[in-house]
C-alpha cells in the first residue's frame, strides 16, 4: 500500500510517520530490555562478589586456525 502512494501526498505522509511511530516504538522496546537484562546482570554479580566480567563477541569461531582437536575444544 505504501508504495502505491506518491511520495508528498497526505497518504504517504500519515503512512510514513505510521511506519517511523512503529519502527521507534520496536527500537525503544530493544533498548528497554537490553537496559534490563544488564541491570539484573550486574545485580547478579554483585550478588555473587563477582568484581571482574568479560564481555566478548565470539563471531566466526568456526573459523579457527588449527587441527581438529583444537577445534573441539573451543566448542566444547
Amino acid at each position: 500500500m505504501f508504495s502505491k502512494c506518491k511520495e508528498g501526498s497526505k497518504r504517504y505522509t500519515k503512512l510514513n510517520e505510521a511506519k517511523r511511530y512503529m519502527l521507534r516504538k520496536t527500537s525503544n522496546q530493544i533498548k528497554n530490555i537490553m537496559h534490563k537484562i544488564t541491570s539484573h546482570f550486574i545485580g547478579m554479580c554483585a550478588k555473587k562478589n563477582i568484581g571482574t566480567t568479560v564481555l566478548a563477541k565470539l563471531t566466526n569461531i568456526r573459523d579457527v586456525e588449527g587441527n581438529d582437536n583444537a577445534k573441539q575444544k573451543i566448542h566444547q
